[in-house]
């Protein structure tokens, strides 16, 4: 999910927009809290509907119904798809609403993470990738770097790797494949992580429409979706199975 890039440009000025610099920092400093604490929330959310989901015994139905996993995951991309056309139009609440079924699905649908690896490999991978997050964040806010002109590389390489993925997992079902797929993962949401982060920043002076509340929500939904594939390619790679 994402704007187009003609919505917001590296070369477009403060200035320009009639914006202050202390009024955009202001600005930025509450998106960016916002975009935060909503993520932390959706990441909540997902931990404790997958602990649920195998505690309750429905991810043993999930393992005998295929349907209803496949049901889930076009679910999925459905709500994250209407999510960011109403975060376009500014409609807060029901982006919200979206953003917490979102959540949700997501917790059923990696629920199994709990049941292939260990409880002590999950905790350690996470918090190397809260730490590995926000090491590319810092550096996505700092660089001076315009990392909008590969926007369609990231695009491209996301777009392979769920390919590739797809067609592996189906046909080859090769274990080396596997990790060479998230190896190049790992290093292409390195720099996703970085671009997104630049991205809000330009976005806190393009999109002037929305409010901080918006393209926070906005900003937790990249960096939720950032943190949960870094944090599962770093899983398949590092995690240890029962």
């Amino acid at each position: 999910m994402a704007f187009g890039e003609n919505e917001f440009k590296r070369n477009e000025s403060i200035a320009e927009l009639n914006i202050s610099v202390s009024e955009y920092q202001q600005k930025l400093s509450m998106v960016l809290n916002y975009s935060f604490l909503f993520m932390f929330i959706a990441l909540l959310l997902t931990a404790n509907t997958a602990l649920i989901t195998v505690k309750t015994g429905f991810f043993a139905i999930l393992l005998t119904n295929p349907p209803i996993y496949l049901a889930l995951a076009v679910a999925d991309i459905i709500i994250v798809t209407v999510c960011g056309a109403l975060i376009r139009k500014n409609n807060l609440i029901p982006s919200a609403i979206l953003f917490t079924l979102y959540s949700v699905i997501n917790g059923i649908i990696f629920s199994s993470i709990l049941v292939i690896y260990t409880g002590e490999s999950i905790v350690s991978i996470f918090f190397v990738t809260a730490v590995v997050f926000a090491v590319m964040a810092i550096f996505g806010y700092t660089t001076k770097t315009d990392l909008t002109r590969y926007s369609r590389l990231f695009f491209i390489g996301l777009i392979s790797v769920i390919i590739v993925s797809l067609v592996n997992m189906l046909l080859f079902k090769s274990s080396l494949l596997d990790v060479g797929i998230s190896i190049f993962a790992v290093i292409l949401f390195l720099g996703i992580i970085a671009y997104d982060m630049q991205k809000i920043k330009l976005l806190c002076v393009s999109q002037t429409g929305l409010s901080v509340y918006t393209l926070g929500l906005y900003g937790a939904i990249e960096f939720y979706l950032d943190f949960i594939n870094l944090f599962l390619r770093l899983l398949r790679l590092f995690g240890k199975r029962r």
